[in-house]
């Protein structure tokens, strides 16, 4: 069986994760299965309006107007007044209608489902870092702190900022540097870990290391590779 490499960390940049004292994590994608919580959320859907399928079907049109606008907003300034308004020209629907829809199907309907997505090994992981006293934040294209609290690993961040707050997205790097500064992080001693490719481009700019993670496996490698440091520590303390 072929192993696919895109879910694995680079080996170089895992090899250079001796002088991390932060970490800082995206969310979405990053943290847990977006693709699962998306198929979860259309059954959702389908199921609140199987008696009236066109209202679903307005719902599913205003998310995909919502998620395409944000990606247009990308490499300007940014704020969720703009991305509403933007969403609500792409699906021809009222900005009061997006907003409703946008607050219950994207923002809380999809919060007691994500428990059920969140890549196994990840409070693992978090819980190496702490015995480590290597610090983490989150830096988030959308508002993070209603799902790490519904994933249960809120605890686990000493900052949590979203694009909204810094009024520029990804890749441009002003808000992984501002968790980093906010966190006392030098860049050149932080990580960031997303999954994607603008998340790896916001981390160069920001003079950090960057690694992507797609699948719980990706976890796995990082955790041995920490773990390894975890071992180090132990050998030259005795």
């Amino acid at each position: 069986m072929e192993v696919d490499k895109r879910a694995e960390p680079d080996s170089a940049a895992i090899e250079a994760l001796d002088r991390v004292q932060g970490v800082i994590f995206d969310v979405d994608g990053t943290l847990y299965d977006q693709r699962a919580l998306r198929w979860r959320m259309l059954h959702r859907i389908v199921s609140a309006h199987w008696t009236r399928p066109t209202n679903g079907v307005r719902v599913i049109r205003a998310l995909q107007a919502y998620r395409q606008a944000h990606e247009d907003l990308r490499n300007q300034a940014f704020s969720p007044d703009l991305q509403l308004a933007a969403a609500a020209a792409k699906c021809g629907y009222t900005v009061a209608e997006v907003r409703v829809t946008i607050g219950q199907w994207f923002e809380r309907t999809p919060l007691d489902l994500l428990p059920g997505c969140v890549y196994s090994g990840i409070p693992e992981f978090l819980h190496l870092l702490s015995e480590l006293r290597i610090s983490c934040g989150v830096f988030s294209d959308y508002p993070a702190e209603a799902k790490l609290s519904a994933m249960g690993l809120k605890r686990f961040f000493s900052r949590v900022l979203s694009a909204a707050e810094v009024g520029r997205q990804k890749p441009d790097p002003i808000g992984i540097l501002m968790v980093a500064r906010e966190m006392g992080l030098a860049p050149e001693c932080t990580l960031y870990i997303g999954d994607r490719a603008i998340d790896l481009e916001a981390a160069a700019k920001a003079g950090m290391q960057g690694i992507l993670v797609q699948s719980a496996n990706s976890y796995s490698i990082l955790h041995d590779r920490f773990a390894t440091r975890r071992r180090e520590r132990h050998l030259e303390a005795t």
